[in-house]
């Protein structure tokens, strides 16, 4: 009684952006197979941005563009771009060639607690009494679930059949 749940529009959109960054590892993690990495990249890129733009313009209206030719906004970009946009898309992409699905699944989890820190460090935002309680949960989640495959790696010994054991099982006896 009186201890309803509140979703507001901060809540809504960041599921339907947890939801949505699923989706996309696994698409990534599918086509990647298939796709050249530096294609994939250029076309997720020019894809994000015209989505972004699109966006842009219906939320904050195109006045928001209107310091687009200042050079200190482009040294920024510039410099954004190469190390963390390109850098961390390349280390990203490549992780996703060389990883299985459960080893994305463990890094995926630490991008909440990863955003919390950049935010006390590189903003001062002291976290609250919300993200304590959240970062304690993935943290127990991640504990729990590396207990888990410690134990299932563990509770099953693999041992190789004999040939002898084999060819008995199948009922071949040679020619």
């Amino acid at each position: 009684m009186g201890m309803g749940i509140n979703l507001g529009r901060g809540e809504l959109l960041t599921a339907i952006a947890a939801i949505a960054l699923a989706i996309s590892t696994v698409i990534s993690k599918v086509s990647l197979k298939q796709i050249p990495l530096g294609f994939f990249s250029s076309f997720r890129m020019l894809v994000g941005t015209i989505v972004f733009f699109v966006a842009t313009i219906v939320l904050y209206t195109p006045a928001h563009f209107m310091d687009v030719t200042a050079p200190v906004l482009w040294q920024w970009m510039l410099l954004y771009s190469a190390v963390i946009v390109v850098g961390g898309q390349l280390c990203w992409f490549s992780g996703l060639q060389q990883s299985t699905s459960s080893e994305i699944s463990l890094a995926s989890t630490f991008n909440p607690i990863a955003g919390i820190l950049a935010a006390y460090l590189i903003l001062g935002e002291v976290p609250t009494v919300a993200q304590y309680i959240g970062g304690g949960v993935v943290l127990c989640g991640i504990v729990l679930n590396q207990v888990g495959v410690q134990r299932l790696n563990t509770a099953v010994p693999t041992q190789q059949p004999t040939d002898k054991e084999m060819n008995e099982a199948i009922g071949f006896k040679g020619i």
